[in-house]
């Protein structure tokens, strides 16, 4: 129950937190029978509540076992499925207990019920998909050999952030076609198995994630992917979310044959005037376009005035918090998206109380309502804004002052 809650919950942030979120893949996941699913793990557990919120399956969750050491956070990792596992850094007589931690997952799995892992087996905020530990396939191998499940899949999840860090940025994720794990089991050795699974995990979740050479690769090349998102109207079309991550890949290709990093302002030049010429036929167009995103954002921007009163006060305040306190940037969005999610609705809580002693229950549940229409269009006029800044500054510019901000917080990770 506290699962389900907290996953309707979390979409919702996600949402909130996220401009656009594209997710592709969706229907390769079987509707019934054991999956575990595997993904990158660039930002901490923000991939664990992506994955879980964005697919219809229900999950557990391999978890560091340090966590369930405070005891405050142990019932409520329990009640969402969480399983303590131990790290290589653990050392070597804790690591000896995660024999009942696999045995576990195997029971798990055998239920036919879905686990989710990061094979990288730690979390590091890089542009690129690091090497796989061997665990994935123990765990997918063990599960058929103990129990022998003859129907147990394996999906690769790949997600993307155009920078995480940043509040209304975007989020690409995609699952693969399933993997049957007892075609890849026959006749081959115990080493071997592990080995080749692994191998083959790798291909299959590198060939769903963005990767760039350098973190300086990324933060370039993200322009360019949120220049191709800005031009695709995202929908719930399998196939058409597809062709635009095909899209993103092409771009970015085509951007690694011109002349690599040097030039890369007249290189997002040309990429922004190809966006401005698909959006505006002619200037008296464009004009009139712009006159239109001017009118909405004030009228957004008007709307959002109750919100901004009542909640972005506090939103600032977490944000200003969470620079100082969050020492590694792996952490920064997961933690202020918590912490974020559940200050809203602490504060809503107390607003609904206090209110309530001045006006009746039928008009503290419409003020409350309102209240949370506004901080709807408060979001509104952020993306109008900043589609107003695409077309006013020049890409060099935007670049410049995002590009900066971005090498700063990434100078942080220690």
């Amino acid at each position: 129950m506290l699962y389900r809650i907290f996953k309707l919950w979390m979409r919702l942030c996600l949402q909130f937190y996220f401009r656009k979120t594209l997710v592709a893949g969706v229907e390769h996941i079987p509707t019934k029978g054991p999956v575990l699913f595997l993904s990158n793990h660039p930002n901490s557990f923000l991939e664990a509540c992506i994955i879980a919120c964005f697919q219809p399956r229900e999950l557990h969750f391999l978890v560091r076992e340090d966590m369930f050491e405070k005891k405050w956070l142990k019932p409520i990792l329990e009640l969402t499925h969480q399983i303590p596992i131990f790290r290589m850094k653990d050392g070597f007589e804790k690591l000896k207990q995660n024999k009942s931690t696999f045995s576990r997952s195997f029971e798990i799995l055998h239920e036919g019920k879905c686990i989710l892992m990061f094979p990288e087996a730690s979390t590091m905020y890089v542009p690129y998909m690091r090497p796989l530990q061997k665990g994935a396939a123990r765990l997918a191998c063990g599960t058929v050999e103990e129990f022998n499940t003859p129907n147990l899949n394996v999906i690769c999840c790949g997600i993307h952030f155009t920078g995480a860090p940043y509040w209304r940025k975007e989020m690409i994720l995609e699952f693969s076609n399933p993997i049957e794990i007892n075609q890849y089991l026959q006749s081959k050795g115990n080493e071997e198995k592990l080995s080749y699974l692994t191998q083959k995990f790798s291909q299959t979740l590198q060939a769903k994630c963005i990767s760039f050479q350098t973190d300086e690769d990324r933060i370039h090349q993200d322009h360019l992917v949120e220049l191709e998102l800005s031009q695709s109207k995202i929908n719930s079309s399998k196939s058409q979310n597809l062709e635009i991550i095909e899209q993103i890949r092409t771009t970015i290709s085509n951007y690694r044959e011109k002349k690599y990093g040097s030039d890369f302002a007249s290189i997002l030049a040309d990429y922004h005037q190809d966006y401005r010429n698909t959006r505006e036929v002619n200037s008296y167009h464009a004009a009139q376009n712009l006159t239109l995103k001017y009118m909405l954002f004030l009228t957004s921007a008007f709307l959002a005035v109750p919100a901004i009163i009542c909640y972005c006060l506090w939103f600032w305040m977490i944000k200003k918090w969470a620079k100082k306190a969050i020492k590694h940037i792996e952490f920064y969005a997961p933690v202020r998206i918590v912490i974020s999610a559940f200050a809203h609705l602490i504060f809503s809580i107390l607003i609904f109380i206090l209110l309530l002693e001045f006006v009746p229950l039928s008009y503290s549940i419409l003020i409350l309502v309102v209240l949370q229409v506004s901080l709807y269009f408060s979001v509104k006029a952020t993306d109008i804004w900043k589609e107003i800044r695409w077309h006013v500054h020049t890409p060099s510019k935007y670049q410049k002052s995002k590009g900066r901000t971005a090498f700063e917080l990434l100078k942080r990770r220690v």
